[in-house]
């Protein structure tokens, strides 16, 4: 939801190859599986336990013409996005 300060990897990298690819630059996206355990601050209360046990997880790379290079700002830590 617009306003609550958080959002899913996967939408968030989907936004922003959108916003990339308007601007002409290439990207692509990476996607791989983790345990929801090291999610365990970011799920919380009754949500944690229905959780799937795999979460996936989604970043994006762009070519600025050399090399790929990692986009990755999706923090799932509380108190550290809280500091």
């Amino acid at each position: 939801m617009p306003g609550d300060g958080y959002g899913q990897s996967n939408t968030k990298s989907i936004l922003m190859m959108a916003l990339l690819r308007a601007l002409g630059i290439a990207c692509r996206f990476h996607g791989f599986t983790i345990d929801k355990a090291l999610q365990r601050g970011d799920i919380t209360g009754l949500a944690y336990g229905p959780a799937p046990a795999s979460i996936i997880h989604s970043w994006v790379e762009v070519w600025p013409g050399e090399r790929w290079v990692t986009l990755e700002g999706f923090i799932l830590d509380r108190p550290y996005r809280a500091a």
